[in-house]
Parts: structure tokens; sequence; C-alpha cells
């Protein structure tokens, strides 16, 4: 369900946009050794879910300071920026936007900053409507960022429009889309149902053993990838350590994400049992309240554990009204002895 999202303000939203921006920045430099083979200086960033997801979640001017800030220090570390340019035309201000391919860095900002518009409105994105909204203002955003950039090339470095849209525009909207419909989804769906506030979970016998049973399964795999491309490395662009140095980053991110999404799979699981034990216990000693059985009885949801509650409240509400009744028949009981005793 769509609810309005309090957005940060002042210097949370600040630091919230740098930090996204550091992360997209080496990101994209992370996987700048795998160019687009069709395109002009354009490679493969998965980095791009980062500016599209802070800007969901925390609205559009902190989607847009990390898509720009962070693609400006990804281009900065892998060596994009050159200031003065080749061949510099004399004018100042066009070799700055030239030599700081400010239109990247600005068409980046927008790939945060419109699917941000939709913050305004949703606080996070639980049903399948809440994606497909998501995703559509993700496509607005990524095609009309890598438009800006692609085609405002045109004017700054004398290209035109046949190979800005064949060799710039197609090939960088389209890996950049498959990087977002991807991933942002999967960071959405985790967002909605994180709780940071349960800790006992961290106890729990099921996460432990689904985290580890994730984790080992994944890293194996991840492994034996990593150790694969580090043996064509040498060939590759870039040198040897530099390509080595980030095949490691990638390996120790991955296998933290899998950590990451295992650990919010078993809270899944285990904060419903947690509460469905907390009930039993609850019941057992005459704690749960006819209210509280009520709230379980009429829990939303279609699922097992939806099911089970509903279930369980109605077994609870029976439980209590006949306590209440024996208690009520006691108490008669009782008020007659006392009637006889004093006759």
């Amino acid at each position: 369900m769509a609810c309005r999202s309090e957005l940060p303000r002042g210097k949370r939203a600040l630091l919230i946009g740098l930090a996204g921006a550091v992360g997209y920045g080496v990101a994209s430099w992370i996987t700048n050794i795998f160019p687009i083979p069709v395109a002009d200086n354009v490679d493969v960033r998965l980095g791009v879910a980062i500016p599209i997801f802070l800007g969901l979640i925390y609205g559009p001017w902190v989607g847009f300071l990390t898509g720009a800030v962070g693609n400006l220090i990804g281009d900065f570390l892998s060596g994009y920026i050159q200031f003065p340019p080749d061949a510099p035309s004399g004018v100042w201000a066009l070799d700055f936007l030239r030599g700081f391919v400010v239109h990247w860095q600005i068409g980046n900002g927008i790939m945060g900053l419109v699917p941000g518009l939709l913050a305004l409105r949703y606080a996070r994105y639980f049903s399948f409507k809440d994606q497909l909204v998501a995703a559509a203002f993700t496509v607005v955003g990524v095609v009309g960022g890598m438009a800006l950039a692609s085609f405002t090339g045109m004017a700054l470095d004398g290209t035109d429009f046949e190979y800005a849209y064949t060799r710039v525009f197609l090939p960088v909207t389209q890996v950049n889309l498959i990087s977002a419909l991807v991933i942002v989804p999967v960071l959405l769906f985790n967002h909605a149902r994180l709780d940071v506030r349960a800790v006992v979970w961290k106890d729990f016998v099921v996460l432990r053993r689904l985290t580890f049973t994730i984790l080992i399964s994944a890293a194996l795999p991840i492994v034996l990838l990593g150790l694969l491309l580090a043996q064509v490395a040498p060939g590759g662009p870039g040198t040897t350590a530099e390509i080595t140095a980030k095949l490691v980053i990638t390996i120790v991110l991955t296998l933290a994400f899998t950590v990451v999404n295992a650990a919010l799979m078993a809270q899944g699981i285990s904060r419903p049992l947690l509460r469905l034990t907390d009930v039993v216990r609850r019941l057992e000693t005459g704690e749960l309240t006819s209210t509280e059985a009520d709230e379980l009885k009429q829990t939303a949801g279609g699922d097992e554990f939806s099911r089970l509650y509903q279930a369980l409240g109605g077994m609870a509400q029976e439980v209590i009204r006949r306590e209440e009744r024996l208690r009520d028949q006691v108490a008669e009981l009782q008020g007659e002895v006392d009637r006889l005793k004093g006759a």
C-alpha cells in the first residue's frame, strides 16, 4: 500500500546523497573493465541501481546528487576526466564542459531525480503494483537522462545524430535499463520489509541456519568466477593489480549483498514465528486479551503465516470466552455457597 514518504532534509539528505555518490563512483570504477563493445567510451555500470534506488527511497534531491556526483567520481577514477580536454577550443566554459563531461554528470543525475519524484508519494514499495510504478519511473529516468547526455554530446564533441544514437544512446540506455530493472526491484523488496527495530530476530536459530546456508551456496560460485576472471585479467584493460583489486572488491561486495539478502529473508521467516511463539506463550499464561485475539483473527494476507494467525486468533477467542464463562460460573457458585453459609 502506498503512503506518503517522510523525506530526509538538510544535512541528513546531503550525507545520504554523498554516501551514495561514493558508492556509485566506486561501483562504476570497478565495472569499467567491462566496456560495451558497440559503444564509444561507455562501460557496463551495475551501480546505476544506486542513484535510482536512493532516489525512490529518499527523494529527487538525493537521487540527483548521488547520480551526478557519483558519476563524476567514477569518471575521475576511470581516467575519463581530462582538463583541459584533447584539442582544446580556447573557450574556457566549453573546455570545462567537455573536460569534466558535465552532460554525462547531469544525465546520471536525472536518472536518480526522475524516480525520486515518486518518493514524494511512496514511503515503501510493498505490492507488485508499487514495483511496476517504480519501474516505469525508472525507465523514464534512464531514457531521459541518457538521451540528454548522449545528444548534448553532439554539440560538445562535434558528432552527428546517427553516431550519438547508435553508438552512445542505444547501448548505454539498454545496459542501464537491464541493470536497473534487475537490481532495483530486489533492493525495493528488501527495503519494504526491513525492520531495523526488530533486534530479537538476531538470536533466532532459523536466521543463522538460513544465512549460513545461502552464504555458503553463493560463496563458491562467486569465488570461482573471481579466480577465473583473475586468470584472464592480464589480457584485459588496466594493470593486473588494478583488475585484481576490483575483482576482490567485487567478491566482497557480492558476498556482503548475499549476507544482507539472506538475513532479510531469514528475518521475514523468523519474525512471524517469534510472534507466533509469543502469542502461544501469552495464551498459555492467560495474558492474551480478547482484543489481541481479534487482531490476530483479522490478520490480512493469504500466505501460510497469515492463515495460521487467523486460525490461532479464532481459537484464542474461543479459549478466552470459555475461561470468562468458567470464571462467571465459579463466581456464581461462590456466591451461592456464601449465601447458603449465611443462611
